[in-house]
């Protein structure tokens, strides 16, 4: 108990002395500083964790239309990418059905010409004959 009320009595003598109370009220200045600059870091912290979070939200829906726009314009290109072949379809067809058409005009007037040729060729054997009787009547 001696030893108790000693320490005790130590303890109020400590308290009382000046120096420190001065080592103490520095000690809880700087200890205050700390605080306050621990608790700055922290709003800072926060501050960026937010402004984080908002450009990585931004980020998202920027990626997302981005992704739409992309998708828009590969259904775009395969619309065209199937109109072209259908064209190009269309083409081949109107080719060939006028390559057709061409080949039957063609094989018409060749005939006509051939009837053309026969009839022109019945009219001279026909005008040879009549030469032929009038030579004959002129004899």
């Amino acid at each position: 108990a001696q030893v108790s009320l000693e320490l005790v009595a130590s303890f109020q003598k400590v308290l009382k002395n000046d120096h420190t109370k001065e080592m103490l009220q520095e000690q809880q200045d700087r200890f205050v500083v700390e605080i306050s600059t621990v608790a700055d870091s922290l709003d800072r912290v926060e501050s960026q964790a937010n402004n984080l979070t908002q450009t990585n939200m931004k980020q998202r829906l920027l990626i997302e239309k981005l992704r739409k726009e992309r998708d828009l314009w590969r259904n775009r290109f395969i619309e065209v990418e199937h109109k072209e072949e259908s064209m190009v379809r269309q083409m081949e067809e109107a080719i060939e059905n006028r390559t057709k058409a061409l080949m039957m005009a063609m094989s018409q007037q060749g005939d006509v010409e051939a009837r053309r040729t026969r009839v022109m060729m019945g009219q001279i054997e026909s005008l040879e004959r009549d030469k032929r009787v009038l030579e004959q009547e002129v004899r």
